[in-house]
């Protein structure tokens, strides 16, 4: 049986609008607001310590499609491969100096798709064999440059063999723990 949670009350004083944000802001996500700011706030603790490696650019689907579309393929998987190792040794390192421990399915679901939005997950976990699909809109040159980014930031989180099919819309990804 798990144990519960423990937890502690703590007043805080915010602006009225801000309150007010707050509990339209729960209402949307369909939770009760203490809910709503605990996950908030874990969210934002959990990214600090990533934002020497993330730092954020954000621009619109379409000048993104159009960014990547003017790249070539092969030379995409190269910087990915190169990015995707320098990435996941500071992400690692990090957790690590914060005493938490990262695995891969965690830097894949946790990092990469909940709080950095690349792609949305879809995926399964057996004993033996891991399998989880990476579903996004931009094309076969993100999938490429994903591929090349967690092939290179795998070999740090472990030393499972790893299998990756790219397409348009998707990359999936094969593990076998060893």
């Amino acid at each position: 049986m798990q144990e519960p949670a423990r937890t502690r009350t703590k007043a805080y004083r915010f602006d009225v609008r801000m309150i007010e944000a707050l509990g339209r802001g729960a209402k949307r996500a369909q939770m009760t607001e203490n809910a709503f700011v605990s996950e908030l706030l874990t969210d934002r603790l959990m990214m600090d310590p990533l934002f020497p490696a993330f730092e954020e650019i954000r621009m619109s689907s379409d000048t993104f499609r159009t960014v990547l579309s003017a790249a070539n393929a092969d030379e995409l998987e190269v910087v990915a491969s190169k990015v995707g190792q320098k990435h996941a040794q500071l992400v690692h390192e990090l957790y690590e100096s914060n005493d938490r421990v990262l695995t891969f399915q965690e830097f894949i679901t946790e990092v990469l798709a909940r709080h950095s939005n690349w792609f949305h997950i879809e995926g399964i976990k057996g004993s033996t064999r891991h399998s989880i699909t990476l579903r996004h809109t931009f094309g076969l040159k993100w999938s490429v440059f994903v591929r090349g980014y967690i092939l290179s930031a795998s070999s740090i989180f472990s030393k499972d063999r790893i299998r990756i099919e790219v397409a348009d819309q998707f990359v999936r990804i094969e593990w076998t723990p060893i």
